[in-house]
């Protein structure tokens, strides 16, 4: 079997990393049972549970935080007028929990502070 070498770099690796999670996830769809009320392991339903928080939170970071980032960024390349909304977390109500403790994360450790759920 040939393995697709995607190199280290990190979205590369990303990329890759997300396309096993779709093929796990649809093989994992494939053998669940025909019957909606049937019992699965509680321990197992566990782990899907916070392997769907964990992916939820990662797309809510690239989604929000990273998508917010590029649009402070990104100059106007024609004289038109621009629209930009700045999406932050005391501002926007509709933000997910993830990305706004992304932002604040980030905001503390722009000024150099320390995060309280970073010193567990």
């Amino acid at each position: 079997m040939d393995k697709f070498k995607d190199g280290h770099t990190d979205v590369a690796s990303a990329r890759r990393q997300c396309a096993n999670i779709m093929e796990d996830c649809r093989d994992i769809i494939n053998a669940l049972p025909n019957d909606d009320e049937a019992s699965l392991p509680t321990w197992w339903t566990n782990k899907l549970a916070v392997s769907a928080a964990y992916i939820n939170s990662d797309r809510d970071y690239l989604v929000y935080t990273m998508q917010q980032a590029s649009n402070i960024e990104a100059p106007a390349e024609d004289k038109e007028q621009t629209i930009t909304i700045d999406f932050t977390a005391e501002e926007d109500d509709m933000t997910p929990p993830s990305a706004k403790m992304v932002m604040e994360n980030t905001d503390a450790s722009e000024k150099g502070q320390v995060s309280e759920n970073n010193n567990e």
